[in-house]
This record gives structure tokens, sequence and C-alpha cells, in this order.
């Protein structure tokens, strides 16, 4: 997968664009590569090390994409929203992947209210997590999405939220509420004001 990626942009270096229909054809395996059976993915033994990588790979992508032209961007940027809403396809995109590729749309010039009605499909998806960390988390990275786009009644609305889904406990050894005490004395010493 890497070595294809390598290749699609040494071939925008070297003046040979590709029209957006012919380069999704040619990135469409590693559209699909994290499709891979459950039962398959078991046998590499280092395959959370690349499922952690995803994020990152698909940013690389939809760069490399740019190196041809804006016209293979949106093709792109199509070819990733199919793949992400279709139904039996959803386990293989999760809420940070597609975050970080519609970001990175974003960088390249993609409409601002695209990226708004993805972002927040994305959270209406997101937020279903029982477990309270990773819902926690999920939060975080959307506000900080938001506040990237400078959409910050979105970002604070969902900080609310956020605050509001901190104090479930997540299990016995639960922590966070020791960690949110330390964190409103900090907070009432930089704004008394608001203690």
């Amino acid at each position: 997968a890497i070595c294809a990626l390598a290749r699609l942009w040494a071939e925008a270096w070297r003046g040979r664009k590709l029209e957006g229909v012919t380069f999704v054809n040619e990135v469409r395996p590693l559209l699909q590569f994290f499709y891979w059976s459950r039962n398959t993915n078991h046998q590499w033994s280092s395959w959370y090390i690349v499922e952690g990588a995803r994020a990152e790979f698909f940013t690389m992508l939809i760069h490399a994409a740019a190196e041809h032209g804006y016209e293979v961007v949106e093709t792109l940027r199509r070819a990733f929203e199919r793949e992400w809403n279709e139904p039996e396809k959803k386990w293989a995109w999760p809420a940070d992947a597609c975050r970080q590729a519609i970001l990175a749309f974003w960088e390249l010039g993609v409409p601002q209210d695209w990226v708004v009605t993805q972002l927040r499909t994305l959270e209406q998806n997101m937020l279903g997590s029982n477990h309270v960390f990773t819902r926690l988390s999920e939060y975080e990275k959307q506000a900080q999405a938001w506040l990237i786009l400078d959409e910050r009644r979105m970002a604070n609305d969902l900080l609310v939220q956020l605050l509001q889904a901190s104090f479930t406990v997540g299990n016995e050894k639960d922590h966070q509420l020791d960690a949110w005490i330390s964190w409103l004395g900090q907070i009432n010493r930089i704004a008394p004001e608001k203690a």
C-alpha cells in the first residue's frame, strides 16, 4: 500500500498527472485495504499497528491526489464519501480516520459546507459508543475539528456535551472525577471571576 502511494506521488512529481477517474481506479484497492476479513487480519501479528496508521495513511493519499490537481482531489473526495457511507463497510471507517480525511480535504480547498455536513454526520454516528473513555476522546477530537474550521459555536456545544458526559462513571477504577477537580482548580486560578 505504501509503495503504491509512493508511486502515485512520484508520477505527479515527474509531471505525469493522472485524471480523477484514473487516480481513483488506481487507489480503489488502497481505499479498501482495511476491509479484509477480521480473521485474516489476526494472522498478522502487527495488524493493530497498521490499523493505527489508517488515518495518517488516508491523509497522505489525499495529499498525493492534490499533487495531481484539484479535479483529482474532488473525484477522490466523492470516492471516500461513497466508501464510508456504504452500510456494510462502515465498520472499516472509524470516526477519527473519517475526521482526519475530511479535514485533509478541507485543507485542500473543498467547500466548507461539505466539510460541516460531513462532520455533523460523523458526530451523530460517533457518539454511540458505550465505552466512556472512547466517547470522551471522540468528543474532544470532534471539538478540535470544529475549532480548526473556526466553528466556535459547534465546538462550544460539543465541549458542554463533553463535560456532561465526563461525569459518567466508566468503571470502579474511574479516576476522572479527581482529574476534573484538579482541572477546575487550575481554571479557577486562571479565571477566578468565573469560579
